[in-house]
């Protein structure tokens, strides 16, 4: 759902358009951050620095084992870019993958896959303002694995053929994907940064470029940006993971000692310079297409960049500390009654380095525009005026002591890819990487220390310019001059007196009388191959449980119980997207979620709701000290729901807001229809008609959960870090002692309800939008999931099916950027399924693009899969295997979570990775011939009017 984006909001949805990170501001430093600062650098990191200028960092971690995360990062992007170059930095970043050295063009991927990796999760790269990164995420490190990574890397590095005739393939490619990005809200987005820095190169220089600017782009200019920027001097390889560091060093300099560059260093372009006014300056933008109006207040003003050091990680803790506290006072809001605004949000910080940005902003309903500005406005004068009071600054305190306890208490198993991450965001914002126990060490004492007044100094001191940018942006129509209209608005609101702090009376959890442990183990045994143990109380609660050392302290829940949305109500379709979002926003009986919130700051425990196809889930995360806390908190969800008449109003203007943007686009039309045309038009998939659910109440729900939260059977999964008889006393006590819980009665659904395949049927929609793209999704009718040796194959086929897509739709005729096919099997109805592929193409190219998906689903017949195509498709779902295997993740999910209704799980787990090497090609090809036929497919095509 659009919304007008916060400032560093808007570099994250760069990063979503082209995975692009934060940038940085200056010409890259000969110094290592930590070399000019008086914080402790990770001691676990190596640095190193070739003759070249080449730098890198190397960490092992075994977490998961056997895999590498490395990156290549040229600093140079969107911003060194000319005039006429616009889209060059970003068109490279693809180019490099389409010829090389060492390989042809077209065989890279295939390269990748052999070695069994994922195109795409592991290969990948993106381009920011400043950034290029290449990510490659290895299967193993061994000293080959790690010298043919870094041989593809040199490749990328100097090596790209950059073969005119491939130019002008990959163009279209670039081209689609600039047109799959395209919509209402980047449009909106692109004016609002040419507002915001109207003398600055970053509103000029997206990094998805210009189509002007790239029909231009030829193999000359090209590859005179390349050999201009891309230069070992700018360039740092990233490498964390399973392997010896001595045989990586030495492999770098193997592969990158002899690099020079090819051209002399010139200097990048002027960046310009950013300003804030001296009073108010406004902007306004109407966007038809959006389904909801944004509005804020901001600065921005620009600073000289400063060297990290240990007080200036204690100033921007404390600003990150005053900016929640008033963020929690508009989550506030949520729950009172009449609140214009669905959400709102505030933000502060630095990018490039040297641009200090605050902002606070609302979304809400157009015709509510106005309170809404006057209300963060009010908020944030009344933050700057009045500070802040001691209840408040107590509750971020603990929150932020919380999670950076927890991240120094985790440390020592975080992921290769998280840990490369923050390497990577450090780099770029020339930061010193500390290790998590040292940033707890340095910043307890501190946050310990802070006062009420030190917030308030520093909520000042980021807002301390009086000049303010107003925006207003989405569906609301300012016919005649709205420029004047929003600053009468804001005129008004300063005439109002500011919100003061509001003391809070403190929160009782947990409030609910403490259970009598009264269970009665019915039965128990040990599943000792898998390290599960099961036990069965006799009210009807079970319980599996498996000790992982997958993950330090944590420890995953998941509680099972009910028909899911497959059982809602013959006449109320629909009812379970409003039922699972009123639970969630909803609290308990006695606490509102604010209440809920401020009851549980300082602790990092968390429970969620969720309503699947075949069941309702709690999930929830916590820590062996908290466990108890966990418990509590299920056990107050289950025994006091709440179901409260705020909470669905706010759902329904949500909602509303949701349906008004996906009835003008492209890909919210498909959310709405596509699932639904599938099914037969079964009114249980898909999005329902805003009126209809709106018609939706409090009482609906409860008649339809409060039963299953009362007597329900619940199958609870736990896995983790945690002691075994503590959880036991535990569920024993707030599960095994509940009421007695019994397996009730679902209304049996006729047939004439089931999903039923629309077997060589077409369907057209069209979309009142501006947005030149269309969408071709295409169904092949299969089954249901619970045969898994049927559906592994399945997804085997459909993977193959995705490649072949990618090779003749995207590589070989560039009219697609990613098409795609994937399995749906359904969990809840018998006998239903179906693989769905998928295009973003131009609406013109739709038909042809409809009949190559059928002559690549009947191409399996006269050119069946080859062993080739199986082992390449095979080789990273085994990688992926293995590292799941290691996950707390998968086992909760895929084996406990429900082991009590399906037991074959325990046997899932036992065959997966064989069940998938174990595959033979007359299989897939036999599979292929019986589900992708052509005259069994079904077409669903969306375009704009």
């Amino acid at each position: 759902m659009h919304s007008h984006r916060t400032i560093p909001q808007l570099l994250t949805f760069l990063a979503f358009l082209l995975l692009a990170g934060l940038p940085r501001a200056e010409a890259i430093s000969v110094q290592w951050p930590h070399e000019s600062s008086d914080l402790t650098v990770d001691p676990a990191l190596r640095f190193g620095r070739l003759d070249n200028g080449l730098r890198y960092v190397l960490q092992r971690n075994t977490t998961p084992k056997d895999r590498v995360n490395m990156h290549l990062h040229v600093h140079a992007g969107s911003l060194n870019e000319r005039d006429g170059e616009r889209g060059l930095a970003h068109f490279l970043e693809h180019m490099v993958f389409c010829g090389s050295t060492h390989f042809r063009p077209g065989e890279l991927v295939r390269y990748f896959q052999k070695l069994g990796m994922d195109f795409g999760p592991d290969a990948n790269a993106h381009t920011g303002f400043d950034e290029t990164v290449y990510d490659l995420n290895l299967p193993n490190g061994s000293r080959s694995s790690l010298d043919e990574a870094l041989m593809v890397f040199r490749d990328f590095a100097d090596g790209a053929s950059l073969l005119p005739e491939e130019i002008a393939r990959e163009r279209n490619v670039v081209l689609a994907e600039m047109r799959t990005r395209d919509s209402a809200s980047y449009r909106t987005f692109v004016r609002s940064l040419a507002f915001e820095f109207p003398d600055h190169l970053i509103s000029k220089r997206l990094p998805i470029g210009l189509e002007e600017d790239l029909l231009a782009v030829d193999a000359v200019s090209m590859r005179a940006f390349y050999e201009t920027w891309y230069r070992p001097e700018l360039m740092t390889i990233v490498m964390v993971g399973d392997f010896d560091l001595a045989e990586a060093e030495e492999a770098i300099r193997s592969r990158f000692g002899d690099m020079k560059a090819k051209r002399p260093a010139v200097s990048p372009p002027d960046w310009g310079r950013v300003t804030n006014p001296p009073d108010i300056r406004v902007f306004y933008h109407h966007e038809p297409e959006s389904g909801n109006t944004s509005v804020s207040i901001g600065t921005l003003r620009q600073i000289e960049p400063v060297a990290d050091s240990r007080s200036a990680l204690q100033e921007r803790i404390l600003a990150a500390l005053a900016t929640q506290a008033v963020q929690n006072r508009l989550d506030a809001l949520r729950d009172a009654p009449d609140t214009p605004f669905t959400t709102a949000s505030i933000s502060q910080g630095l990018f490039l380095r040297n641009i200090h940005y605050t902002q606070i902003s609302a979304d809400g309903d157009p015709g509510k525009w106005q309170d809404s500005l006057e209300i963060i406005e009010r908020q944030i004068r009344g933050a700057l005026e009045f500070g802040f009071d001691a209840t408040e600054v107590d509750r971020v305190k603990a929150d932020m002591m919380a999670e950076l306890k927890k991240a120094a208490e985790q440390a020592d198993t975080r992921k290769s890819d998280a840990i490369a991450r923050r390497i990577l965001r450090d780099l770029s914002e020339h930061r010193v990487t500390l290790s998590p126990r040292d940033r707890l060490s340095i910043l307890s004492p501190f946050i310990a220390g802070l006062k009420p007044a030190d917030l308030h100094e520093a909520l000042r001191k980021s807002w301390q310019r009086t000049g303010r940018l107003i925006e207003v942006t989405g569906n609301t129509l300012l016919q005649e001059n709205p420029e004047t209209i929003i600053r009468q608005v804001v005129a008004e609101s300063l005439t109002k007196p500011a919100v003061t702090p509001k003391g809070q009376t403190a929160v009782v959890f947990p409030y609910l009388p403490e259970p009598i442990d009264t269970a009665v183990i019915a039965g128990h045994d040990d599943v000792s191959d898998l390290g599960i143990t099961r036990f069965h109380y006799e009210n009807g609660v079970r319980l599996a449980l498996k000790r992982t050392d997958f993950r330090d302290k944590q420890i995953l829940i998941q509680v099972t119980f009910g028909p899911g949305s497959a059982e809602e109500p013959l006449d109320q379709p629909g009812l379970s997207l409003f039922a699972a979002d009123l639970v969630r926003e909803s609290g308990t009986g006695t606490l509102t979620r604010n209440d809920l919130d401020r009851a549980l700051a300082g602790h990092t425990t968390s429970l969620q709701f969720n309503i699947l196809e075949d069941r309702f889930v709690f999930s929830g995360e916590t820590i062996p000290e908290e466990l108890p806390l966990l418990f509590q908190l299920l056990y107050a969800r289950l025994m006091d729901p709440g179901f409260r008449k705020e909470a669905a109003d706010l759902i329904i203007q949500r909602y509303r807001q949701r349906m008004a943007e996906y009835e003008r686009s492209i890909d919210g039309k498909a959310a709405i229809e596509a699932r639904r045309f599938f099914a037969g038009g079964n009114p249980k998939f898909g999005w329902i008609d805003a009126d209809r659910f709106a018609r939706f109440s409090v009482t609906d729900v409860q008649q339809w959960l409060e039963p299953w939260f009362r007597s329900g059977t619940l199958d609870v999964a736990i896995v983790g870090d945690f002691d075994g008889e503590a959880v036991h006393r535990l569920a024993a006590r707030y599960l095994g002692s509940l009421p007695e819980r019994k397996r009730m009665p679902t209304p049996s659904a006729s047939v004439s309800a089931f999903p039923q395949f629309p077997r060589g049927k077409t369907v057209r929609f069209e979309v009142d939008t501006s947005i030149p793209k269309g969408l071709v999704l295409v169904g092949f009718p299969t089954t249901d999931f619970w045969n898994i040796d049927l559906t592994r194959k399945l997804n085997v086929l459909s993977e193959v099916f995705s490649d072949r897509m990618r090779e003749r739709i995207r590589e070989t005729l560039g009219a697609a950027y990613s098409p795609n096919a994937f399995h749906l099997p359904s969990k809840a109805y018998p006998g239903f399924g179906y693989i769905q592929a998928a295009v973003h193409t131009k609406p013109e190219d739709m038909e042809r693009i409809e009949a190559e998906i059928a002559s690549l689903a009947l191409g399996f017949r006269s050119r069946p899969v080859t062993t080739s195509e199986l082992e390449r498709t095979v080789n990273p779902i085994r990688t992926n295997i293995r590292e799941m295997l290691k996950t707390n993740d998968y086992w909760l999910q895929s084996v406990l979570a429900g082991l009590g209704r399906r037991p074959e799980q325990l046997t899932w787990a036992r065959t997966i990775e064989k069940g998938y090497t174990g595959i033979r090609v007359q299989e897939v090809n036999d599979l292929a011939r019986r589900y992708l036929d052509p005259k069994q497919r079904a077409v669903c095509e969306i375009r704009p009017k």
